[in-house]
């Protein structure tokens, strides 16, 4: 009996999110106004991404002179206008005159923050699926994310002694995030206090059980960009509960049971079409979709290595541009165009560089226009004097992601399965598209059968079928008739080749 694969529900695990910050010194107006700044753009990408909610719950908390709530805990969707004022009192907060001083009652202060949150947390959990719009789950945990210019070793310490005194059945973690200044850096210690005059290192910190499972604690630089990446974080999806990837390898030498590789997948940038009015959707593919569209510009801005361009910054559907031939021009006009052309695509390619580019919205501006956004694209040379223009990513839809290395080398018995994996594979030195199939024809072709049963595409069923042809040629990089070309590369990082598949 054939098994049913789990199915996946993504965004199904986000926590809860409450920012407690602590506006008291060493953390300085310009230091306050950058995470503002960060929390703003970071809340209205979250409210802006369709479906299940990336950011179900939350929150905002103020630790000055005594903790003070400046937001409840409640969903972004339906409550932005009230997210965004709310989280605009903290420009308020960061003027000189509001008269913060560094406490003897730090502590205090914090356990109270703490305490608040995961009270309000019991709150709205207790009030239902209601208070989070359908087709959000309620979540069934909160992660705190603590905000400060302390030292980060006595806040720590502060924190292991607070395990005691906090609810800890639903908390998943307790971030905490020290904006770097080491000129005004101080420690948040009591009077009297041993070592309260110097930051104490990480190192020295004694563990504990908070310390040890749900305790995360980092510094960052005091900039918005380092804020905003920081808490990006909280869009990706938290979900471990089934593996999102399986990737099957024949074999090894000698072996008969498939070689089975179990991934997760994490999101690298925001998909521009899933956000809300289409802010990032490329107008250059809107000019092969809508009826109507006007002309569109991109304008340069710089010269980009390609080398430098790494094709994970690339997306969305690739174009070929090439001299225009539109009869409305003169003659003069439409030679003087194709030999600009002409000569810009060769000067990138023979200096090994791409053009960066600014979408610019049509003229006259509108009051729509003036707001909109300006989705940026790449145009790469090809051997054929042709321009392949990508949409490239900015610094709005990247999301942040783990680079390092999992673990040490192999094992050699590792190794060799691989290796025999690997070699049981067929090599092609070049792709050629036209020899990899996908069955799109008769998938497209079925669909009026699956409407009308008496459908019969072609007039009659097929000689042959390939419902279980699942085998590829021989070769990917032979010949298959006279084929134009579509001015691609091989790579960005490498020398542009010519493909089989090219003129």
């Amino acid at each position: 009996m054939a098994t049913t694969a789990p199915e996946r529900h993504p965004f199904l695990r986000q926590p809860a999110r409450v920012a407690l910050i602590d506006v008291r010194p060493p953390l300085d107006t310009n230091s306050l106004l950058n995470v503002h700044d960060a929390l703003c753009h970071v809340v209205s990408l979250a409210h802006s991404v369709v479906g299940p909610s990336r950011l179900p719950l939350f929150s905002v908390i103020v630790l000055g002179n005594y903790p003070e709530c400046i937001l409840p805990l409640q969903p972004i969707a339906g409550n932005f206008a009230k997210v965004l004022a709310a989280l605009g009192e903290l420009k308020a907060l960061a003027k000189p005159a509001f008269g913060l001083s560094h406490s003897n009652s730090s502590k205090g202060c914090l356990l109270e923050g703490l305490q608040e949150a995961m009270a309000q947390f019991k709150c709205a959990t207790t009030q239902g699926p209601k208070q989070v719009p359908s087709p959000s789950p309620m979540p069934n945990q909160v992660e705190v994310t603590l905000i400060t210019g302390q030292s980060p070793g006595l806040v720590k310490e502060h924190l292991e002694k607070m395990v005691d005194q906090v609810q800890l059945e639903h908390l998943k973690k307790i971030s905490v995030v020290c904006v770097s200044d080491p000129e005004r850096m101080v420690v948040m210690a009591e009077p009297g206090e041993e070592g309260g005059s110097q930051p104490l290192p990480l190192t020295e910190t004694s563990p504990s059980e908070l310390g040890l499972s749900v305790m995360d604690v980092v510094t960052v630089d005091n900039d918005v960009i380092t804020l905003e990446t920081l808490f990006k974080g909280w869009l990706q999806d938290c979900g471990t509960d089934v593996e999102h990837l399986h990737i099957l390898l024949p074999g090894g030498e000698g072996e008969g049971e498939e070689v089975i590789i179990k991934c997760d997948l994490h999101e690298r940038v925001l998909n521009p079409s899933s956000m809300t009015l289409n802010h990032f959707v490329s107008p250059l593919i809107l000019f092969f979709v809508d009826h109507r569209c006007p002309d569109c510009m991109v304008r340069g801005v710089g010269l980009v290595s390609s080398e430098g361009l790494c094709e994970s910054v690339l997306f969305g559907l690739p174009l070929v541009a090439r001299p225009t031939a539109c009869w409305k021009l003169d003659w003069e006009d439409l030679l003087t165009n194709q030999q600009h052309f002409t000569t810009l695509a060769k000067l990138l390619r023979e200096r090994g560089q791409v053009l960066l580019a600014r979408y610019e919205p049509p003229l006259p501006l509108s009051t729509h226009h003036i707001t909109s956004s300006h989705p940026h694209f790449v145009l790469l040379p090809s051997p054929s004097h042709t321009l392949l223009i990508k949409s490239v990513v900015v610094s709005e839809l990247l999301l942040p992601v783990d680079l390092s290395s999992p673990m040490d080398m192999p094992t050699d018995e590792v190794l060799e399965t691989m290796r025999g994996s690997l070699s049981r594979l067929e090599y092609h030195e070049t792709y050629n598209p036209l020899l990899v199939h996908s069955r799109l024809y008769d998938s497209l072709c079925a669909l009026p059968a699956k409407k009308n049963p008496l459908f019969k595409p072609g007039g009659g069923p097929r000689k042959k079928s390939l419902q279980n042809d699942t085998s590829y040629p021989s070769s990917l990089t032979g010949q298959a008739g006279t084929v134009r070309n579509l001015g691609l590369k091989r790579s960005l990082g490498g020398e542009h080749a010519q493909f089989p598949w090219q003129l």
